[in-house]
C-alpha cells in the first residue's frame, strides 16, 4: 500500500477507558436525557432509604449508552452531598462471569461496594458452579450480604448507591429467565428500606413486556440517532479538545457526508472523525475496511439480536440492493405482499437498522440501512465481489456527498494516470451523474475522422467499429491500453493521443483531453500527417471559448501553406473542411467555397458518401454569404436527398439548422416540411434528440413565414410543440426583429404589417406551450425593441402597436406605447422638444435606438454670475 493510499488510523478508545476531562470535552447533544437521568436519581436520593426510582436507558448498540453512564458518574462525584453521600458502581459492560445464578448480581455488587479500589474484587467474584435447590437460599443470603455492606459503606446507613448495569436485557436473560428468579428479583426492586438503584441500559432491538410487573419499577429512557448537527457539534468539541480550529467551510461538508454515512450513531462519529481530513479516496476506503474489522464484533452482536426472519429480510435488502419499497422486498423473498413482511421491516426499524424515507417520483417509502459502515461490512463480510474487487464501490453514496465535483474529477483523474483505472473511472463517473456528453462533434464525428487517421497508420489499431464500441462502454480500459502502448512510429503516437483524448472526454476530463492533444501538437515534427490528425482533434474544442477559437482558425491556416495532396486522401478530405471552415470564420468566403467544393470533389472520388454529406453541407454557408443564394438552396436539397438516401440522419439535422440562416433571410419553399420530417427523426432516435436542443423555434417561424407556410408550421407545432418547448424554450433575438423590418422595407408596409400579425400570435402561443420555470417573460418587449431599432417607418410603427393587445402579453401596453412615442420622435422636425415631454426613462430608451445625445442638465438659476462682494 502507498503513503497515499494508507488509511487513516482507525483509534478505538474504550468509553470506560476514557478520561473524565475526556468525556466533558466531547460530550455533545442528550442534555434532555441526561437531565432526565439525574432527576431520578435526586427522586431516589430523597426516598432513600425506601421504594426508589430505578432507570433503564434504551438505545441502539452504539449510540453512547455507555458513555452515558461515565456522564452520571462525573456528575455525580461532582455533586456536593451534604444530604448524605451518593456512590456510584459501574459494572463491567459484559459480565461474563454471571452465568446460570442470579445471585451472583448481587454477589458481585457487593464486592464491589466493599473493595472498590481492590483487585481483589476481580478475583472474588469468580463463578460459582449452580447447586440445585439452593437457588433461594443463595439469593437470601446475597441479598443480606449486600444489606450489610451498603450499611458500612453509607454513615448511619443514609444515603443512595447507584449501580449502572449494562446490557440489562441480556442480563435478564441469562439471570432471570426462569418466573421464580424473575419474582425474587422484583420483590428485591421494590423492597422497602431500599438504598440501592439500579441505572441499566439495553438495546433497543429488544422489547421489554411493559405488562409484566418488574419494569414499573423503571423510568424509560431512550437514546435518538445524532442529528448532523449534533455531528458537526461533536467533531468542534474534539478539534478544540486536541487543539485544533473549528472545521472550515469544506471540512464542514465533509463531516456532514460523514454524518449521514453514520446514520447518527456517535460510536462511528467517533471513529470516523479523522476521515474529514483524509484528501486521498483509496485512503477512505481502506480506513472503512480497517473499521469493518475493528467493528465486526460489534455489527454480529447487532446481527445477532434481530430474529431470524428479520436477519434474512436485512439480507435482501442489502445484496438485491438499495434503497428498496417494502413492495419490491417482498416480491424479492418470495412473501405474499408487504403485509407479511410488515412486522419484520417494523423490527428492523424499531432497530434503527433501516430507515425510510418517501420516493421523490411516488408515493412509496423506500428503505436503506441506516449506518452505511454497516452495509459496507456486511457486503465485505458476505462475499461480495465488487465489494473486494473495486473497494470504492462499496461506498458510492458516501464519496458522492463527501467529495465535491471537483474532488472527485481531480481523484478520478489522478486515478486513471497512475493506472487504477476501475477507481479512477468509478470517481469520474461519480463527478458526471447528472450530467450528459451530448451530441458534439468531438464525439459524434471521431468514428469517422478515425477513420481517416488509421488509413495513415503503421500498426495495426484494429476494427473501428469495434474500438468505437470500446470507448463508449469501457473508455478506462482503451485508456490504459493506449497508455502502455508504444509501438510505431510518430503516426501512430498521433493517432494513439487521439484515442486517448477520447477517452478522458467520455470520463468526463474535457480539459485533460484538449492538453493531450495540445502536448503532441507541442512536441510533433513538422510531419504533416501528424500535424493535421493533431489539428483535427484540436478544433472541435473550440466552441469552449472564442480565445480558443482563434487559436484553432491560427492553426489551421497553417493548412494553406503546406502541400496537402501528399496526404492520404480520406484524410486530405478533413483537411480542406477544416481549412474552409477557418477561411470562413476569417470572412474569406470565396476561398473557403473553393476549399470546400475540393472537399466535395475528393470525397466523391474516393466514394465516401458521408463525407461527401458534410462537404456539401459545408459549401452552402459561403454561397449564402456571398449572395449566391441560389446556388445555396440547391446545395442544401443536394444535402437534404443524399442524406436521405445514405441514412445519414444527424446530418440531415444539421443541414435543417444550418439552413435556418439562409430560410430566414430569403423564401425557402419547403420548408415547413423540412421541419417536420426533421421533428420526426429527433423523435424517433433518442441519441439525436439533444440536437433539436439546437434549433430556435423562432427561427423556423420566420422561415416559415418567408415562405409562405405558416399553415405546414401550426401542424407541427399542434402534433409536436409540447416535445419541442421542452427540448429548447423558444426566445427572440436581435435578428427576429431584424427580419421583420426587412420585410416592410423590402415589400412595403403592408407586408411587414401582415407578417407582424402572422408571428405575434405563434410566438405568443409557443410562450404559452413552454412550462412556467422556462418560459421566456420579456419576448414582446425584447422582440419590439430590436423591431423599433431596425424600422423607420412611423406608420409602421403605429400599425404595429395597434397588434399588442393584452392576450399577448402583460407587456403589450408598455411596447405599443414604446412605438407610437417613437414614431411621434422619427416624424418631428425637432425631436428634442417631442423627448422632453415624454416619459423620462422611455425617452432615454428612445434616445437609445436612435442614437441621439443625452439633453444637457439644466442650468443652476445664478449660475456663471460673479460673486457680489
Amino acid at each position: 500500500m502507498t503513503s497515499s493510499s494508507r488509511p487513516a488510523i482507525v483509534r478505538t478508545f474504550m468509553t470506560h477507558e476514557m478520561s473524565d476531562s475526556d468525556i466533558v470535552a466531547v460530550s455533545t447533544g442528550r442534555e434532555a436525557e441526561f437531565k432526565r437521568i439525574m432527576g431520578a436519581i435526586s427522586r431516589s436520593r430523597a426516598a432513600s432509604p425506601g421504594t426508589l426510582q430505578h432507570v433503564v436507558l434504551y438505545g441502539s448498540r452504539g449510540f453512547g449508552k455507555s458513555f452515558m453512564m461515565r456522564r452520571v458518574e462525573i456528575a455525580l462525584g461532582q455533586h456536593d452531598h451534604g444530604d448524605g453521600p451518593v456512590r456510584f458502581l459501574l459494572l463491567p459492560e459484559e459480565q461474563h462471569n454471571l452465568q446460570k445464578n442470579p445471585y451472583a448480581l448481587l454477589t458481585y455488587i457487593t464486592v464491589l461496594l466493599k473493595q472498590q479500589d481492590s483487585d481483589a474484587a476481580f478475583e472474588e467474584a469468580k463463578f460459582q458452579w449452580p447447586k440445585p435447590g439452593e437457588a433461594a437460599r443463595r439469593w437470601t443470603e446475597a441479598a443480606e450480604k449486600l444489606e450489610q455492606a451498603l450499611d458500612h459503606s453509607l454513615p448511619n446507613g443514609q444515603g443512595l448507591v447507584v449501580v449502572a448495569v449494562e446490557n440489562f436485557d441480556t442480563l435478564l436473560a441469562t439471570l432471570f429467565a426462569e418466573e421464580e428468579d424473575e419474582q425474587r428479583l422484583r420483590e428485591w426492586l421494590f423492597r422497602s428500606g431500599n438504598r440501592l438503584m439500579l441505572l441499566a441500559t439495553a438495546t433497543g432491538t429488544v422489547d421489554m413486556d411493559y405488562d409484566r410487573p418488574l419494569f414499573q419499577a423503571f423510568e424509560t429512557v431512550r437514546l435518538t440517532p445524532w442529528t448532523t448537527e449534533d455531528c458537526i457539534t461533536y467533531f468542534n468539541r474534539k478539534r478544540e479538545s486536541e487543539g485544533k480550529p473549528p472545521l472550515d467551510a469544506p471540512q464542514e461538508a465533509k463531516a456532514r457526508a460523514v454524518a449521514e454515512f453514520i446514520g447518527g450513531t456517535p460510536r462511528l462519529a467517533q471513529l470516523l472523525g479523522e476521515v474529514i481530513e483524509t484528501e486521498d479516496a483509496l485512503s477512505v476506503s481502506a480506513t472503512m475496511d480497517a473499521l469493518a474489522d475493528r467493528l465486526a464484533e460489534y455489527y454480529r452482536r447487532r446481527i445477532e439480536d434481530l430474529s431470524p426472519l428479520v436477519r434474512g429480510l436485512l439480507d435482501a435488502l442489502i445484496r438485491g440492493g438499495e434503497p428498496a419499497s417494502q413492495t419490491e422486498l417482498a416480491q424479492r423473498v418470495g412473501a405474499d405482499g408487504q403485509n407479511q413482511i410488515a412486522r419484520a421491516m417494523a423490527d428492523l426499524q424499531r432497530a434503527d437498522i433501516v430507515r425510510g424515507r418517501s420516493a421523490l417520483d411516488s408515493r412509496e417509502t423506500l428503505y436503506t440501512v441506516t449506518d452505511r459502515v454497516f452495509a459496507h461490512y456486511y457486503r465485505l463480510r458476505q462475499g461480495s465481489r465488487t465489494a473486494r474487487a473495486t473497494p470504492l464501490a462499496s461506498i458510492l453514496d458516501f464519496l458522492r456527498s463527501f467529495y465535491t465535483r471537483d474532488e472527485q474529477r481531480t481523484h478520478g483523474l489522478r486515478y486513471l494516470m497512475d493506472g487504477r483505472v476501475a477507481q479512477g473511472a468509478l470517481l469520474s463517473r461519480l463527478a458526471m451523474e447528472g450530467m450528459e456528453i451530448g451530441q458534439n462533434f468531438f464525439v459524434d464525428e471521431f468514428p469517422h475522422r478515425l477513420q481517416a487517421y488509421l488509413s495513415a497508420a503503421t500498426v495495426d489499431f484494429g476494427d473501428v467499429g469495434l474500438l468505437v464500441k470500446r470507448l463508449n462502454e469501457e473508455p478506462e480500459q482503451v485508456l490504459q491500453e493506449c497508455r502502455q502502448s508504444s509501438a510505431g512510429v510518430e503516426i501512430d503516437t498521433a493517432i494513439r493521443a487521439t484515442i486517448i483524448a477520447q477517452s478522458l472526454y467520455r470520463l468526463g476530463h474535457a480539459e485533460e483531453a484538449k492538453q493531450q492533444i495540445v502536448k503532441e501538437i507541442q512536441v510533433s515534427n513538422v510531419d504533416l500527417t501528424v500535424y493535421v490528425i493533431l489539428l483535427l482533434e484540436y478544433i472541435p474544442f473550440r466552441c469552449s471559448k472564442r480565445s480558443h477559437l482563434k487559436k484553432n482558425v491560427e492553426l489551421s491556416m497553417t493548412l494553406k501553406e503546406k502541400e496537402l495532396e501528399q496526404l492520404p486522401p480520406l484524410l486530405r478530405v478533413h483537411a480542406y473542411q477544416a481549412l474552409g471552415w477557418s477561411l470562413g470564420y476569417l470572412g474569406r468566403h470565396a476561398e473557403a467555397l473553393e476549399v470546400f467544393r475540393s472537399a466535395v470533389d475528393l470525397a466523391r472520388q474516393v466514394g465516401d458518401r458521408r463525407e461527401e454529406v458534410v462537404s456539401l453541407r459545408l459549401t452552402a454557408s459561403p454561397l449564402s454569404k456571398l449572395g449566391l443564394y441560389s446556388e445555396a438552396l440547391q446545395t442544401y436539397a443536394l444535402v437534404f436527398g443524399l442524406a436521405r438516401k445514405i441514412t445519414n440522419l444527424s446530418q440531415f439535422l444539421y443541414a435543417f439548422i444550418d439552413c435556418l440562416l439562409l430560410a430566414q433571410r430569403v423564401p425557402m419553399p419547403g420548408i415547413s416540411g423540412l421541419f417536420a420530417e426533421a421533428v420526426l427523426i429527433a423523435r424517433a432516435n433518442p441519441s439525436l434528440a439533444v440536437v433539436a436542443m439546437h434549433l430556435d423555434l423562432h427561427e423556423v417561424l420566420i422561415a416559415a413565414l418567408q415562405a409562405g407556410e405558416l399553415d405546414a408550421f401550426d401542424a407541427v407545432i399542434a402534433e409536436h410543440g409540447d416535445w419541442l418547448v421542452n427540448q429548447r424554450p423558444p426566445y427572440v433575438f436581435r435578428e427576429d426583429g431584424e427580419h421583420l423590418a426587412a420585410i416592410a422595407a423590402k415589400d412595403g408596409r403592408m407586408a411587414g404589417w401582415r407578417a407582424m400579425a402572422s408571428m405575434l400570435p405563434r410566438l405568443a402561443h409557443l410562450q404559452a406551450l413552454t412550462p412556467d420555470p422556462n418560459r421566456n417573460r420579456t419576448w414582446l418587449r425584447t422582440l419590439m425593441t430590436l423591431f423599433a431599432r431596425a424600422c423607420r417607418d412611423p406608420g409602421l410603427l403605429r400599425d404595429v402597436a395597434g397588434l399588442l393587445t393584452p392576450d399577448l402579453s402583460p407587456e403589450a401596453e408598455a411596447s405599443a406605447a414604446l412605438l407610437r412615442d417613437l414614431a411621434r420622435v422619427d416624424e418631428a422636425d425637432v425631436p428634442e422638444r417631442v423627448l422632453s415631454r415624454m416619459d423620462p426613462d422611455r425617452a432615454l430608451v428612445i434616445r437609445r435606438l436612435r442614437g441621439l445625445p443625452d439633453p444637457e442638465p439644466p442650468r443652476r438659476q445664478g449660475a456663471g454670475r460673479k460673486t457680489r462682494r
